[in-house]
């Protein structure tokens, strides 16, 4: 089971699954995501903000949900999500905006993958228009041209 060097689990998952399951959750992740957080933080040298639930904070849903966060729990239809399957995430970057974030991921991410040649040179950012105040990167597959699909 794969294991972030620089996050802790409860940064990752809502708390649901982290009383169920513990240090075990990292199981849910795909490789490919927890490669990125470790290369993300480390390249970005500065805090990276994903759930704070466990400091006291309000954040409880921007990396894995289960079926019992609100979020899904609100779906009137069928919801799948990069969320749900341990392939995005939701997050900040102390002292940069989510505009400057984007930017940083459109002008950087190719070195992750030159650093990382066993995964699909391919990831989505969520526009500005649909995440105005933070940045959604997930590793889904896309058939658009270059690694960067943003929607």
């Amino acid at each position: 089971m794969k294991k972030s060097n620089l996050f802790d689990i409860r940064e990752i998952v809502c708390p649901d699954v982290y009383e169920r399951d513990g240090d075990s959750a990292w199981r849910y992740f795909r490789p490919v995501l927890i490669d990125f957080l470790d290369w993300f933080r480390e390249r970005i040298n500065k805090p990276v903000y994903i759930n704070n639930w466990h400091w006291g904070g309000d954040k409880t849903q921007r990396g894995y949900r289960c079926n019992l966060c609100p979020l899904v729990e609100s779906k009137k239809r069928l919801y799948v999500s990069a969320h749900m399957l341990g392939a995005g995430i939701d997050f900040n970057v102390q002292g940069m905006t989510p505009n400057e974030v984007r930017e940083w991921l459109h002008e950087n991410i190719d070195k992750f993958f030159m650093l990382n040649s066993q995964y699909n040179n391919k990831c989505r950012i969520e526009s500005a228009k649909l995440a105005p105040t933070w940045i959604h990167i997930d590793f889904y597959d896309h058939d658009h041209d270059g690694i960067v699909y943003e929607f």
